[in-house]
């Protein structure tokens, strides 16, 4: 093989690597899941810590003896689209939640055919910070 080729080869394999490099460091400096990509594969979440971008539904807040349940939905669309999940939380809620935008932290469990995230901590945020 021909030096240049040689060089050719080398340089196409290192500008793979780089790719391939820069893709996996732009997923992990986004630690925050949309519900829409964990609702459409919560097997590959199950029993996993994770956080949960989207907003809080308005209506959907109940607390039952403590426990403070609600739905949380995907915002990556601007909308309150369909992909929604269930959270619950037995902590005090954070002096400004209500139906914004919130990240969810928490263990996602299955509960008959549903998931359900319990949470261990809630961000309230503006959409400009998720």
């Amino acid at each position: 093989m021909k030096a240049r080729t040689k060089l050719g080869v080398g340089l196409a394999i290192l500008a793979i690597a780089a790719t391939v490099a820069l893709l996996t460091t732009q997923a992990a400096s986004d630690p925050y899941r949309e519900v829409s990509s964990v609702t459409a594969r919560p097997d590959a979440f199950a029993g996993k810590a994770i956080s949960v971008k989207g907003v809080v539904g308005a209506g959907t807040v109940n607390v039952t003896e403590g426990l403070i349940s609600f739905r949380l939905y995907d915002n990556s669309k601007g909308d309150m689209g369909e992909a929604s999940l269930l959270v619950e939380y037995a902590k005090t809620l954070p002096d400004n939640f209500g139906p914004k935008n919130v990240v969810v932290s928490g263990l996602l469990v299955p509960r008959g055919d549903a998931w359900v995230l319990l949470a261990d901590d809630i961000q309230v945020g503006c959409s400009s910070k998720y």
